[in-house]
């Protein structure tokens, strides 16, 4: 199992930046009426389900997602520049790395990203 650890938001409606850690129980969103908080969530919701459709009604430069393996020291990042190119770095236990780069290749990358 894998739990979410960090999210980052560059450039998210042209000019803002969000770097959120997340713990491995409970969290908070605190902010004040309109200040993007649902955004960030359903951007991320997307990401996470890589759904295409969704993601791309978003404007942001780039965004990286941080999970890591609650039973070993396994851990992925996804990121995601523009809505359009995702590269998906697979870190085992030793810290070798497999990485994916693909371009518009959604149904590919949540094949690896279920799977892993």
């Amino acid at each position: 199992m894998y739990i979410l650890k960090e999210f980052v938001v560059e450039g998210l409606w042209g000019n803002l930046t969000a770097k959120l850690n997340f713990n491995d129980d409970v969290n908070f969103l605190i902010g004040e009426n309109s200040s993007g908080k649902t955004t960030l969530i359903y951007l991320l919701s997307s990401l996470l389900n890589l759904d295409e459709m969704r993601i791309k009604q978003f404007k942001f430069k780039d965004c990286t997602i941080r999970l890591v393996s609650k039973n070993s020291n396994k851990s992925i990042e996804l990121k995601c520049i523009n809505g359009d190119f995702f590269k998906i770095i697979f870190i085992d236990e030793n810290g070798g790395k497999f990485i994916i780069n693909n371009e518009k290749k959604f149904n590919f990358i949540k094949q690896i990203f279920i799977t892993y």
